[in-house]
Formats: structure tokens, C-alpha cells, sequence
């Protein structure tokens, strides 16, 4: 983490933490140590000491490690989908009707079945016909990180090229609440001034109003942009509670492993 935040590689050591969260999760069912989270925190806050370089020939290099590269981008490693025709027709046929009015769907069954598989392949479906894609995932062990799949997502569209372009489309007062999760902001629109202090009625509801307002500008596209979400149950209340605020009242589609059922709540 230090190496990547030292590279000036902000996104790649918050990611760097994320993926030791996940792994520890997966592979021994333990958080990290709290001197690892300490060090996150500092990243975070952008208060990580500066590295001690005894000689002036050093140089640090990170580079990216491999849960960043996708399992399509692997040779080899690509397989065809399989035994999901009819949730996969679902999918493409609300995605063709998203451009009118949006739609949310769920991904629901037992652990295995091959969800995750099924929502990567629509992404790819997505990217293909121009989507832009806020994909983030959460994970058990980030009980203490609030917003944290929000700032993950978040920082993989502004590290897009024509963000600060579209960031310019925003009113000056939104980019300053948002920068008070992704700081990266005020490296793509310097003038952008600091936000009022987090008090006060409707502070909150200032704060998702400017990152639901960054997300909307980075993802909006002449084809639906799409929000994605892994392990939506291991998400944090306080993620929950933009969700749920970004969220219009929208017709839902919840897609299960062996059939399908539709029902309709806000969003």
C-alpha cells in the first residue's frame, strides 16, 4: 500500500487494502491487522508519512497485481457461459429497455451457482455496446469501511480520461461534497473549493446528493451506464443509506438461479 500511495498510485492502494481484506476473508476468515488498517486509514486521509529514501538514486515502482486484471483479460481463461439462457435474455432485454427509464436487478441464489459469473459477462455485454460501468465489490471484512465500495467504484471512473472534462459539468458546490470521499476530484478540477463543514441539517443528504451527482455525469453516455454490485449483502449501512437515497422508485427485476419472478418496489 505504501509502495503504490508513494508511486502516486492513490486508487491502487486503497484497492491494494480492499484486496487483502477480501483475501484474509476468503482464505483464513480473519480482518487484517490493525497496524494495516491504520496504515489505510492514513492513505485514506491522504496522512501517509513520506517514505525515508537514504539515497537519492531510489526510485519506487508499483505495479498492479493481479486480482486487477480480469479473468477474461487471462489467456486462456476464458470459458463460455453456460446453462443460463433465460436469465441472460432477461438481462439484455432490460438493458435495451434501461435507455427510457432505468431499471434495478437483483442477482439472487446459493453460494457457487455462478452469480457473480453471470453479472461479469453482462458487463462485458455492456461495455461492448458503449456502457460505461461503475462496478465495485464488497466484502464481510470491510465492516468498518463505510462508503467503501462507493469510493472504489468511484475512483475507477475518474481515472477514466474524459472525467475531468465531465467533472466540469458539475456545479462547483456538488464536486467539493463528493471530494469528501474521492479527493482525487480536486487533482482533476483544482478550483473546486473545499466543502462546508459535515454539520448541521441536510449535511448528509448535501453529501449523497454530490456523489449521486459525480455518478450520474462520469456514467452518462449515449448508452445506459451501469451500476454494478457484488455481494450486495455484505455492504455497510451507511453505503446502504446512499444506496437507498440515489435509488428513484423504479421497477425491479430479481433474476434467481432457476427461475425468474418480478416485483415492483422503490428502488
Amino acid at each position: 500500500m505504501k509502495n503504490y500511495e508513494w508511486a502516486g498510485q492513490h486508487t491502487a492502494a486503497l484497492r491494494q487494502y480492499r484486496e487483502c481484506v477480501r483475501i484474509l476473508e476468503q482464505e483464513l476468515g480473519v480482518p487484517p491487522l490493525e497496524e494495516t488498517t491504520k496504515i489505510y486509514q492514513s492513505i485514506l486521509e491522504n496522512q501517509l508519512p513520506p517514505p525515508e529514501i537514504s539515497s537519492p538514486d531510489l526510485t519506487i515502482q508499483a505495479t498492479p497485481f493481479l486480482s486487477e486484471i480480469r479473468p477474461s483479460e487471462q489467456p486462456g481463461l476464458s470459458y463460455p457461459l453456460v446453462g443460463r439462457k433465460n436469465e441472460w435474455d432477461l438481462l439484455q432485454r432490460e438493458y435495451a429497455a434501461s435507455k427510457l427509464d432505468g431499471y434495478v436487478c437483483f442477482i439472487e441464489g446459493e453460494i457457487g451457482v455462478g452469480k457473480t459469473r453471470l453479472a461479469e459477462e453482462f458487463l462485458d455485454h455492456a461495455r461492448l455496446h458503449g456502457s460505461k460501468i461503475f462496478e465495485a465489490h464488497c466484502y464481510e471484512g470491510e465492516a468498518n469501511l463505510a462508503f467503501g465500495p462507493i469510493m472504489a467504484g468511484l475512483n475507477t471512473l475518474l481515472s477514466l480520461g474524459e472525467s475531468a472534462q465531465l467533472l466540469q459539468n458539475i456545479p462547483e458546490h456538488w464536486l467539493s461534497e463528493a471530494a469528501r470521499l474521492v479527493p482525487e476530484i480536486y487533482s482533476l478540477v483544482p478550483e473546486s473549493s473545499p466543502a462546508f463543514p459535515m454539520n448541521g441539517p441536510g449535511a448528509q443528504a448535501r453529501f449523497f446528493e454530490g456523489l449521486r451527482q459525480v455518478l450520474s455525469c462520469l456514467l452518462e453516455n449515449e448508452s445506459p451506464g451501469v451500476f454494478f454490485l457484488d455481494d450486495l449483502q455484505w455492504a455497510v449501512s451507511a453505503s446502504l443509506d446512499w444506496f437507498l437515497f440515489k435509488s428513484p422508485a423504479k421497477r425491479d427485476r430479481i433474476i434467481h438461479p432457476g427461475h425468474l419472478s418480478r416485483r415492483y418496489a422503490p428502488g
